[in-house]
């Protein structure tokens, strides 16, 4: 309840504080006021957030349902209301105040155009007035150069009203804010802003009264600063057609050509401009018979009837160099592609293998065609395009035409040498091709000689008789028509091999030449390798073939030892005659 009752003393005093803020009539004060107003709002901010506070505590409270409940509910009602009153009051007064803030700006600003707008008028009344004292002292021959420096003074004038126009609207818009809130001085605004677009309008009005005082002095001005922009067009145009340049390249010659015509500037002379000089000098010599402009505007059109056809001849040279020029590009054209195909051509071979050499080749194929294309097309641009050109303007670009002589003699240089390089690359490809593919045999038949020797060569048998080994020597002599056909690869190897070593002499490639002459060695020794083995292994199981026979015999001369053994172990004599006989008819056979 303290709490209450203190935020609504504060409450009390906000209200009051708020209402020391009278209205006033200065940019000044009403300024002050509404920074002080903001200054309470800011303070007033702390006692909102007290009332928050102090409300949900209450609210808290009211859930309870205690004997002070009802107490605390007519507490919070009247502290929401006063928050009402005083947010209410805050919009209120802030509107007020931004009102008396705007009123003192319109009041201040109107006072202040008034003021800029009377002085100006007395400038401008005080300029007209020397206009007429001018006319009535000399009405033969006008003072030009008095009016023209009165015409300059008239322009910056012109252009300080035109600069005030902005301030003359916010001051339009500030009434119409005021009168539309219902301003307390409504009907004095209104007026005051009548008043001052009347005045306004009234300036605007006397300064084109002036105005047409200077309009021959403006006319003057304008055939002289035109006079003196033709004379620099003219003097440039001269110079450029003096100078001839026809351009470095397509480029630069149409950038000339876009400059001789004017493209892309403010400042473009043609007859449309010549006439419209012609027709404001006229009616200039007409009011004061102007000897002067007389003179300048005859030596304008004698220089622009000069000028004119030079242009149009310069025009045209420009034109045909620019089509030597798109020749030119066409053959900077070819002459870069030219370069990258040289490019890709001495590139050096780094494969490691055959099908690295071959992919190696396929590309190189593919640029040998390239350049055949190339050399077409310029043949064919050659026949056609340049010869055209050549024929039509040899006589008109002579210098040009040189220097596409000259890049087209270039070309033909470069493509005769990029031929040759092309053909000693293929030359070298196939032979890197053949080498690698003896690399690639060797590697096949070392292989198969190193598995021959380490497993089907090695002195080993399985077999456990006679037909078995019999069969292991059929399958070893089979073995013997593989390594005599193989003995053509070896010949095949050593024959390529020394045909390498003949076309490699001459390359300086002493690692292949190594290479090679190793693996003929290898191969000669692998060869005579599996010779030996063969031999060494048929030796072997044929041994092993007489082993089982040997001990076949032994096996059946034992077996039959063992039987006759038994028989002379018999001590069986025969028990009757009959019995002997027949035992004596067995040791005979015996």
């Amino acid at each position: 309840m303290r709490d209450v009752k203190l935020i609504q003393q504060q409450c009390n005093q906000f209200k009051n504080r708020l209402s020391t803020l009278a209205t006033t009539n200065t940019v000044e004060d009403a300024t002050k006021n509404l920074q002080k107003f903001e200054d309470f709002v800011k303070i007033f901010e702390s006692t909102l957030i007290k009332m928050n506070s102090v409300e949900n505590r209450g609210t808290e409270l009211v859930k309870i349902e205690n004997i002070y409940s009802s107490d605390i509910k007519s507490k919070l009602h009247d502290l929401n209301k006063q928050r009402q009153e005083c947010s209410k009051l805050i919009t209120d007064k802030k509107d007020k105040l931004s009102d008396d803030l705007i009123y003192a700006q319109f009041e201040q600003d109107v006072l202040e155009s008034k003021h800029w707008i009377k002085e100006k008028q007395l400038q401008i009344e005080k300029e007209r007035q020397s206009l007429m004292q001018n006319d009535d002292i000399d009405k033969v021959e006008v003072d030009i150069e008095s009016k023209l420096k009165k015409l300059q003074k008239h322009q910056a004038l012109e252009a300080e009203i035109d600069s005030n126009i902005s301030k003359i609207i916010d001051i339009q818009n500030k009434s119409k804010h005021l009168i539309s809130k219902n301003h307390v001085n409504s009907n004095q605004i209104h007026h005051d802003q009548e008043e001052l677009l009347k005045e306004f309008t009234n300036l605007n009005e006397s300064l084109k009264i002036v105005y047409k005082g200077l309009e021959e002095a403006r006319d003057i001005y304008e055939f002289e600063k035109n006079i003196e922009q033709i004379e620099i067009w003219i003097r440039d145009k001269e110079l450029m057609i003096q100078f001839n340049d026809m351009g470095e390249d397509y480029e630069h010659c149409q950038s000339l050509l876009r400059k001789l015509d004017d493209v892309g500037t403010d400042m473009k002379v043609d007859e449309k401009k010549i006439t419209s000089i012609n027709e404001l000098a006229e009616k200039l010599v007409k009011k004061s018979q102007n000897v002067n402009i007389e003179n300048k505007l005859l030596a304008l059109n004698e220089k622009w009837k000069q000028l004119r056809l030079k242009i149009s001849e310069h025009r045209n040279r420009l034109i045909d160099a620019l089509e030597i020029h798109s020749l030119n590009r066409e053959l900077d054209d070819i002459k870069e592609r030219i370069s990258e195909k040289h490019s890709l051509v001495i590139k050096d071979c780094d494969a490691k293998d055959l099908d690295s050499i071959r992919n190696i080749e396929r590309k190189h194929e593919t640029i040998c065609l390239d350049i055949t294309a190339i050399q077409q097309q310029f043949k064919a641009f050659i026949e056609k395009d340049f010869k055209n050109i050549e024929s039509v303007l040899g006589t008109k670009n002579a210098e040009l035409l040189n220097k596409s002589q000259s890049k087209i003699n270039k070309i033909e240089e470069n493509l005769s040498k990029l031929n040759e390089e092309c053909s000693l690359k293929s030359q070298k490809l196939m032979l890197l091709v053949k080498t690698h593919k003896f690399f690639h045999l060797f590697k096949e038949y070392e292989k198969w000689s190193e598995k021959m020797l380490t497993d089907r060569l090695t002195k080993n048998s399985n077999s456990e008789n006679v037909s078995q080994a019999k069969n292991e020597l059929k399958d070893h002599e089979c073995l013997k028509a593989e390594l005599v056909s193989k003995c053509e690869t070896n010949e095949r190897i050593k024959n390529e091999g020394l045909e390498l070593l003949n076309e490699l002499k001459n390359t300086q490639n002493q690692s292949n030449i190594e290479k090679i002459t190793s693996c003929i060695a290898k191969s000669e020794e692998l060869q005579k390798s599996m010779e030996h083995e063969w031999q060494n292994k048929n030796d072997y199981l044929k041994q092993i073939e007489q082993l089982h026979k040997f001990i076949d015999n032994w096996k059946l001369s034992d077996s039959w030892l063992t039987s006759k053994e038994a028989f002379l172990t018999n001590e069986d004599l025969g028990i009757n005659l009959k019995a002997v006989d027949k035992l004596i008819k067995k040791m005979i056979y015996f």
